[in-house]
């Protein structure tokens, strides 16, 4: 009688080895994961310093394009000026006298009273505060105004962005960018270490 044609067949029986990592192999895992991440870390630290800097840029240019199409349409003077940083959190905040620096944001108002100033008959059109964590913004002047004709009543002026934690001075420190504003009031992000070119 053949016993395989008559009952179940008795299942072979496999050995599993369980296997780990050997210390070895969990050093030298350890050891590229240190090496991506001391390479990826600063990149992605530029590239957030470089979205942010890109952001205020934005929110200055949007300003000014503001300020230029405002004094265009009002027929008036309309300024772009710093924000006093003692009075940057208050419901009047008001502009920054003796100083460059636009670190706390920026203001635009129907300039009608002292050049620069936001006085009683002035019209606030807009209040940008800077955000937390934002590095320093130098510019060459503390207030830019619009003529009527929609150019600017000074000369050109450039903007230092500057990330955070680098020295605050308008000098190419490492990530900065320079932001130049042409006469007729337009800002562009400089390619070159001047405005020149």
């Amino acid at each position: 009688m053949n016993r395989s044609a008559c009952g179940p067949q008795p299942r072979p029986q496999f050995r599993v080895r369980q296997r780990g990592f050997s210390l070895v192999e969990g050093l030298v895992a350890t050891a590229i994961t240190a090496t991506v991440a001391a390479v990826g870390v600063p990149s992605l630290q530029q590239f957030r310093e470089k979205q942010a800097i890109d952001a205020q840029f934005e929110r200055l240019s949007a300003s000014l394009r503001l300020a230029r199409s405002e004094a265009l349409t009002r027929d008036e003077l309309v300024s772009v000026c710093a924000i006093d940083p003692a009075t940057a959190d208050s419901d009047a905040p008001e502009c920054r006298s003796g100083s460059k620096d636009w670190s706390s944001g920026w203001l635009v108002f129907v300039d009608r009273g002292r050049r620069g100033q936001v006085d009683d008959g002035d019209l606030v059109l807009k209040v940008h505060q800077t955000p937390a964590g934002s590095g320093a913004v130098l510019g060459t002047q503390r207030y830019l105004s619009y003529r009527p004709a929609g150019v600017m009543l000074s000369m050109a002026a450039h903007f230092r962005f500057i990330p955070p934690g680098q020295p605050v001075v308008d000098d190419a420190v490492p990530g900065s960018a320079l932001v130049c504003v042409n006469k007729p009031g337009k800002a562009r992000m400089a390619k070159t270490p001047d405005c020149e070119g």
